[in-house]
């Protein structure tokens, strides 16, 4: 089986909180709470988006049930974890997470999703390229945004001021997608530059699926 290589960037996300401690967690826009309230309604993200299906689903078609139920158990333990950095961040607002997979198990991307809106992407110190005399590379972040979504990518090689940089090359620290109310994140995207563009489509799938 062969699995993706998730490259960890070091992205930094402003959170953007509230100052005011948000609610006590039993009250949604759902429900008619007041305006500016938090929206603490889980979020249940679809079993399969943008050509993607569930990874444990793929794990059971392709290496067993058992494998299947194993994958499913370490993936609650992290779902678990991961929330409860984000309800800090977030004021415990609804929270959804899930990790989706291609067919063979290459691409293994995982979106999180959050019922509140989010600021820019940041990543930083940022490397002037001019004063290295480069067009790219490991300590150059490049922030790029298509049709609502935008990434902060790297290149795995530096290369020279002028030339063209290899879409193979290319690692995507993250993704983000807004409307105002909701956004969603995606992480571990590999395949350079085609795997970027398969990570901005399941960002826009991802956003629009939130009910």
């Amino acid at each position: 089986m062969r699995l993706g290589i998730v490259v960890l960037s070091a992205v930094l996300l402003l959170s953007g909180c509230s100052d005011d401690g948000g609610s006590d967690g039993d009250e949604g826009r759902g429900g008619g709470s007041p305006a500016g309230a938090v929206d603490t309604r889980a979020i249940e993200l679809p079993a399969e988006l943008a050509g993607l299906r569930d990874r444990s689903d793929v794990i059971e078609d392709q290496a067993g049930a058992e494998r299947a139920e194993t994958d499913r158990e370490n993936a609650e333990k992290s779902v678990a974890l991961t929330k409860e950095w984000y309800d800090r961040a977030y004021d415990g607002a609804g929270f959804g997470m899930r990790t989706y997979a291609d067919d063979e198990l290459e691409l293994l991307p995982t979106v999180i999703a959050v019922r509140a809106p989010a600021p820019g992407l940041t990543s930083g110190p940022v490397a002037d390229p001019e004063v290295l005399g480069i067009e790219a590379g490991p300590s150059v972040p490049r922030h790029v945004e298509s049709d609502g979504v935008e990434c902060v990518e790297f290149s795995t090689v530096t290369v020279p001021a002028g030339q063209e940089v290899d879409p193979d090359s290319v690692v995507t620290g993250l993704c983000s997608a807004t409307d105002g109310t909701n956004t969603v994140f995606v992480h571990g995207i590999t395949g350079g530059r085609e795997g970027q563009e398969r990570a901005m489509e399941l960002a826009r799938a991802a956003l629009a699926a939130i009910d």
